[in-house]
Parts: structure tokens; sequence; C-alpha cells
């Protein structure tokens, strides 16, 4: 203890272990946080509500010359598009950008923007070139111009200090939502100043389904879908058999026949040497090293150790599909489902 009381006392205060009344009043502070919780989703406001209550405080906001940064938990989307028909209803020049649209695109924001509200076809290149555009347009122009960005956090880093550039400038203002913890780790300190954002922490307790389809316009991706991985990873397996060669296939039918006739664990590499030389798929261990170092690269076959302690190698698969393998047949989403099936129904005998 007397080694260690030195490096106690210099340590940050963040690193040492709290003491027992601190301890009881952390705790009590963890129960405070539930119960706010609970209060704010009993108390939970609907967007109209909410607008009316802040909608003129943000105007105010945004004459004195600040943009605004609405956060919180919840879907902003419909908030800050209420509050753009709202300022449209006071005369303003207003434009929309999905940030998190896959498709969205700030230079081709800004070409629409240049062609709808000045008049400008004239082509334009950089993204660069496209903000100076708009900065010397919205000078001749009196009426304010508000940019209404939903998700700026998605739009690339680039395009964000792009847009920052161009709010500095006069009569331009911008109104923007982030979900992101982090999206500020983005912001150098120039963008940060040039967006001179006021904050506003807003919880609609809304969902997220618009994000989600103007980001997965096909639909989720399979890593949120644990049903759709299983498919995904046996198709995936016979796109990577068809891109092989037929000696890796017929070694994956023999591999999957040792493992059909009950040797569950697998084949070591003498054993399947003398099955491959009879088949012509490798006449020297060297060959056959190369292509099983193939099958594992891909996930294809596993190496592991028997149980007398020598090294084997086993397929990835369960029977249905080695049955598949074992034909010489390419494995499909079909497979999947079959396994799923099988598991599904274990899972209801265990039960």
């Amino acid at each position: 203890l007397e080694d260690g009381s030195e490096d106690y006392w210099m340590s940050p205060t963040t690193a040492r272990i709290p003491c027992l009344p601190q301890l009881k009043e952390m705790l009590a502070q963890g129960g405070k946080a539930k119960e706010c919780l609970a209060a704010a989703q009993t108390q939970k406001k609907s967007v109209e509500e909410i607008l009316a209550g802040s909608k003129d405080r943000w105007l105010r906001r945004l004459k004195m010359g600040f943009n605004l940064l609405i956060e919180g938990f919840g879907s902003k989307w419909r908030l800050l598009e209420a509050f753009a028909q709202e300022l449209q209803s006071q005369d303003l020049d207003v434009c929309c950008i999905d940030g998190f649209d896959a498709t969205a695109s700030l230079p081709n924001f800004l070409r629409q923007l240049l062609a709808q509200l000045f008049g400008h076809h004239r082509g334009i290149g950089s993204l660069e070139a496209l903000v100076q555009a708009v900065l010397e347009a919205q000078a001749q122009d009196s009426v304010p111009l508000v940019l209404v960005v939903h998700n700026l956090e998605a739009l690339p880093v680039a395009h964000q200090a792009a847009l920052s550039s161009l709010v500095a400038g006069h009569g331009i203002w911008l109104v923007t939502s982030v979900d992101h913890l982090w999206a500020p780790l983005a912001w150098s300190s120039d963008m940060l100043k040039d967006f001179n954002f006021c904050r506003e922490e807003v919880h609609t307790m809304e969902g997220y389904e618009i994000e989600l389809q103007g980001k997965y316009p096909d639909g989720p991706p399979n890593w949120v879908d644990p049903f759709t991985v299983e498919v995904s990873s046996k198709v995936s397996m016979g796109l990577v058999l068809k891109s092989l060669t037929s000696n890796h296939r017929e070694l994956v039918e023999v591999m999957a026949k040792n493992q059909l006739e009950g040797r569950k664990e697998g084949i070591s590499m003498p054993d399947l040497l003398v099955v491959a030389e009879d088949r012509m798929i490798a006449n020297n261990l060297t060959k056959l090293r190369r292509l099983l170092n193939e099958l594992t690269d891909h996930d294809i076959a596993v190496q592991r150790q028997g149980q007398d302690g020598s090294t084997v190698y086993a397929l990835v698969a369960k029977e249905q599909l080695l049955r598949r393998l074992a034909r010489g047949e390419m494995p499909g989403a079909d497979d999947a489902q079959c396994e799923d099936d099988e598991e599904d129904g274990s899972d209801m005998e265990e039960d």
C-alpha cells in the first residue's frame, strides 16, 4: 500500500476508485436518470406541440445570425419539414436536402438551387465553384436563403466543410439535425466558427423509418437481420466455389463425402492426399496444401486438431448442405432455409 499511495494521489481523479459516499451518490443519480426517462416517455409531445413552442425562438436565433443545430432522441425529419413550411410562410426562400439519402449529393443540390432560385443554367464543375456561385447570387438578393439539411453528419466531411463556408456568407441560414453522437468530431475549428451553431435539444421520440428508407432504398442490409445472414453466407460460398477451379470443387466434394460417411471432425492431410491422387486433384502435398489454404482463406473449410492430436480439415456446413456439395452441386439460398428449419425444429424439441 505504501508503494501505491503516491501513484494514487498523483493519478487523475477519474482514475481513482470512488469512496462509499460517492458510490451511493452515483447509484442515486442512476435511479434519477431512470425516473427522468420514464417521465419523458409519459410526457412525450407531438411534433406540432414542439414546433408551436419553439418556432418563434428558433426564428429569432436565425435572424440574430446563428444557425440552428437540432439534436436529441428520435427522428427530427418531420419537425424540420414542418419548420421549413413555417419559414416559407414568412416569405423566405427555403431549400431542403436529405443528407441521409443514399443518392444525396451536395453539388447536385447546389446546381438545382442555382437553376431554380437564381436562373443559372451554365455548367459549374467543382464544389468550390458552386459554393462561390451561390454566394455571389445570394449577395444580390435581399431575401434570406434558408438551407434545411436533414442529418448533416451523413454527408461527406468535404461536403460539410463546403456547406460551412456557404452558410458563413451573407443572407444564408442553416437549419440542420444530427443523430450521431460523435458528429462534431468531424468539424474543424474553422468549420465550427463558420457554422456558428445555436444548439437546440429536442426529443421527438419518433422512429427512423424515413431515414432508413432513404439510406437503404433496397431494404435493410443483411447484417441487421440474423435470418438473412445465413442465406448470404451460403450464397457467398456458392459464388466463391464458382470462381475457383474445378480442382477446388472436386476437393470440396471429396471432403463433403468424407464428413457424410461419419468422420465429422474432418480428414487429415495424408488421408486426403491419397484420395486427391486417385482422382487426379493433386499429385503431391504442396499442391494439395495450396488448394486447402485457398479454401480456408475463403472460410469454406477450417483447420483444427483431431481427437488423436493430428491436424484435420473440415467443411463449414451442415448435413443438408454437405449432401448437396457431395453431389457436386453449388449451394444456394434454399440450403440456408433448410438449415434454419432444422435449427428451429431442434430448438422446439429441446423446449
